[in-house]
């Protein structure tokens, strides 16, 4: 692996790198990640998070790439590279790694599809703003999407998604 997910910025060495969604400087502590360079040498990404508290690191199949998610939001990147290729979204709650090398990527409302090079679609909405219960097994995820039917109530709906024909068994959010 080319990469290592560290508890704390390190107190010594180089500073680390901000690396924020607006590329401006980022001055707190964020999810720091070192990156081992192809040269041997390696650098410490302090990544800005988005608004939900899972942050991972995944790496993809089909390329040196990696991604990162700092907070629900989602950075692809290169370890030799201090700047990112890709910065997208900001409420993920989760990620499930597929055998084929796809990554489901689960928001608040919807999820991403992660294929292995990189590029990546979204299922559009299927929830008012939460999943509980989500299962993948292959290439179906399951789960409860909320339905906004009655204000002020959290009524949770069954739902079944393919994401090879992209078809959703279920009700969708409106």
């Amino acid at each position: 692996m080319r990469y290592e997910i560290l508890e704390y910025l390190p107190p010594y060495g180089p500073m680390p790198v901000a690396i924020a969604r607006s590329g401006t400087p980022y001055y707190s502590a964020g999810f720091p990640v070192r990156f081992f360079k192809s040269d041997g040498t390696d650098w410490v990404g302090n990544f800005a998070p988005g608004s939900s508290r899972f942050n991972t690191v995944l790496p993809l199949r089909d390329s040196e790439n990696v991604l990162v998610i700092a907070g629900g939001t989602c950075y692809i990147m290169h370890p030799d590279n201090t700047s990112p290729i890709k910065i997208f979204g900001e409420y993920y709650d989760g990620a499930f790694p597929l055998e084929d090398g796809r990554i489901i990527l689960q928001g608040t409302s919807r999820f991403s599809i992660m294929d292995p090079d990189g590029s990546y679609w979204e299922t559009g909405r299927i929830s008012y703003w939460k999943f509980v219960d989500v299962a993948v097994n292959g290439h179906i995820i399951t789960g409860q999407a909320i339905s906004f039917d009655a204000p002020y109530e959290d009524e949770f709906v069954p739902f079944t998604y393919d994401i090879d024909t992209r078809t959703l068994t279920g009700k969708r959010y409106n």
